[in-house]
């Protein structure tokens, strides 16, 4: 089983129950409790938007990842070369199941 992540990744103070760092601000939205196999039950997905809070019974179609070189060039520190990060695309897809209601 794999616990809650405890710590911020980017400067490692401890995140609040909301995954909020209180020393550098940064956020953690932490996927891993979807499931992909679509197989453990209905799941709920709570999304803020323009028009208010929307709560949809929702299942997973589909997660795609993609891996490019980055677009920046390498760059030259304490005598080596560093080359940059790869870009990463995470694409997740969800399917309505039944009515959403207003929140």
């Amino acid at each position: 089983m794999i616990e809650r992540l405890e710590n911020c990744p980017n400067c490692g103070a401890v995140l609040d129950d909301t995954g909020r760092c209180n020393f550098c601000g940064s956020k953690v939205y932490d996927l891993f409790d979807i499931d992909v196999s679509g197989n453990h039950g209905v799941k709920y997905l709570r999304v803020k938007t323009n028009k208010g809070i929307l709560l949809a019974p929702i299942v997973c179609n589909s997660v795609e990842m993609e891996m490019r070189h980055g677009y920046a060039l390498p760059t030259f520190e304490g005598g080596r070369y560093i080359n940059p990060l790869p870009d990463m695309i995470i694409g997740m897809e969800f399917r309505v199941i039944g009515k959403i209601e207003r929140m």
